[in-house]
């Protein structure tokens, strides 16, 4: 029996094939990045992003806010009274 005489042909089963794959590929492809021309037109630099600032002010915000916790909790805790340094015992003069 040749490919002719069978139900479907090759030719068929190779272009469904590749006619699925394109399918969803592409179907993946906008459903990640959506259609070039609409990214393109609608997409606007971060720098005048409103979402951008909020996350940006809100990241260097939450960052200052755990730098000077720790260090207010390190003054408090680490030592209980301050370190003297006396500069004849530390510098190693004889």
């Amino acid at each position: 029996m040749t490919s002719a005489d069978s139900d479907t042909p090759a030719s068929t089963t190779d272009s469904a094939a590749s006619a699925e794959s394109e399918a969803l590929t592409g179907s993946a492809h906008s459903a990640v990045t959506g259609s070039p021309e609409i990214s393109a037109a609608s997409a606007i630099p971060a720098w005048r992003s409103p979402a951008a600032w909020c996350v940006l002010f809100l990241v260097f915000i939450a960052a200052v806010s755990l730098d000077l916790w720790s260090k207010d909790w390190a003054f408090r805790t680490v030592a209980p009274q301050p370190v003297v340094l006396v500069y004849e015992q530390v510098s190693g003069n004889p």
